[in-house]
C-alpha cells in the first residue's frame, strides 16, 4: 500500500489491565489507596480509573497467570486500518476477546505481543468529567466469557 494512502492511527484513551483474580483486589486497592487515583466507575466485574488523560480499564481474567496491558489504537476508517495492517503482515487476534457486531474495530497483537484494540474514536464508554456514562454501543467482555451487553462496557 503507498504511504500515503496508508490510514492515520493515533492512540486512544483507554488502557485494559487485564490480572488474574487473585491479583485483582490487592491492584484496585493499589490505585485507589495508595496511588489514590481517581475512581470512575464499577462495571461489572471491572474498575475504571482515571490515569492522566487516560483512562485505566481493570479487568479480572480467570484465564491468565499473569497480568497482561492492552492499548488502544484509533484509525477514522478501520476498514482501510485493517487492509493496510494486514498488508503490513500484522497478526488480527478476533478470536481473543469478542465485540459486538455493529462495533467498528478488531484486535490485532504487535510483535512483542501486546494487544490492540483497533477501532473508530467514537468506539467505546464515554465518560464524562460527572461521572461514567456509558454508550450502549460500547462493547462488554465479562471475565466469565465474551458475553456482550451494552449494561456493562469494558475496553
Amino acid at each position: 500500500m503507498p504511504e500515503a494512502s496508508a490510514p492515520r492511527f493515533r492512540g486512544g484513551r483507554n488502557i485494559a489491565m487485564k490480572i488474574p483474580p487473585h491479583q485483582f483486589a490487592a491492584t484496585v486497592a493499589f490505585y485507589r489507596d495508595v496511588a489514590r487515583l481517581s475512581h470512575l466507575g464499577t462495571f461489572g466485574s471491572n474498575e475504571l480509573f482515571e490515569f492522566g488523560a487516560m483512562r485505566l480499564w481493570l479487568n479480572p481474567l480467570p484465564t491468565i497467570s499473569q497480568a497482561e496491558i492492552w492499548l488502544e489504537l484509533q484509525a477514522d476508517d478501520p476498514g482501510a486500518a485493517a487492509r493496510h495492517l494486514e498488508a503490513s503482515g500484522v497478526a488480527r487476534c478476533d478470536q481473543i476477546e469478542r465485540l459486538p457486531g455493529d462495533f467498528e474495530g478488531f484486535w490485532i497483537v504487535n510483535p512483542a505481543g501486546i494487544v490492540h484494540l483497533a477501532a473508530h474514536p467514537s468506539e467505546g464508554p464515554e465518560i464524562s468529567s460527572e461521572g461514567p456514562e456509558i454508550s450502549s454501543e460500547g462493547p462488554e467482555i465479562s471475565s466469565e466469557g465474551p458475553e456482550i451487553s451494552s449494561e456493562d462496557p469494558e475496553i
